[in-house]
């Protein structure tokens, strides 16, 4: 890998800290205001209820699509989802077969043509080609592109629509009062993570010598 490569993932990293920070602070900050705007309205005991506001700070619920043989798995993880796509046909199914429909091994082996004992070490391998894979797509898999990141910084529209639609789930996710999505907090939350691109600082990456 190139010093050039490994900087453009840096900042692609660092870019993709930035904006959840941003969505999750200015959804706070707005939910926040009008939870004292509705005290005025409604009693206080009802806005206290903890399952009034709805907030977490782990990643949003999203679905990734995982197709094989006619068949399809909604998968919760975007890395295995990713890790997924780039194998072979055949791993795939073996995948599918095994993890996700529960066939046993000599099942498997006649639908693809082996032996019970051979298709025991074709999932194995299969196994470890995908946890190969998830280590080298964890990261990059669901980032932005740096030349998008660039342009976003500069105000181009598209590049600031890329952005927006990039973290719409996770936009939309943070912006839901009382287990439904706030219009006024969603609104909020893009304008802040647009108002906050040229923030976005591209400085040198940390030393590691």
């Amino acid at each position: 890998m190139t010093d050039q490569i490994a900087y453009q993932e840096y900042i692609q990293r660092r870019y993709n800290a930035f904006c959840k920070t941003v969505i999750r602070c200015a959804a706070l900050d707005k939910i926040l205001k009008l939870k004292r705007q509705w005290e005025r309205q409604v009693s206080l005991d009802y806005l206290m209820n903890e399952k009034f506001v709805q907030f977490a700070a782990s990643e949003p619920d999203e679905e990734y699509p995982f197709t094989v043989c006619g068949q399809t798995v909604l998968l919760c993880n975007a890395a295995l989802a990713d890790a997924i796509s780039v194998l072979p046909e055949q791993t795939r199914e073996e995948i599918l077969r095994y993890y996700f429909l529960r066939q046993p091994q000599r099942v498997i082996g006649a639908c693809i043509g082996r032996s019970r004992s051979t298709a025991g070490r074709h999932i194995q391998l299969a196994l470890q080609r995908l946890r190969e894979e998830m280590g080298v797509s964890r990261y990059m898999s669901r980032l932005l592109p740096y030349e998008t990141i660039l342009k976003a910084r500069e105000g181009d529209p598209e590049a600031v629509n890329a952005v927006l639609l990039h973290y719409a789930g996770y936009i939309r996710y943070f912006s839901k009062v009382n287990g439904q999505v706030n219009a006024e907090v969603e609104d909020y939350v893009k304008q802040r993570l647009i108002d906050c691109q040229f923030k976005f600082r591209l400085d040198e990456p940390p030393d590691k010598s």
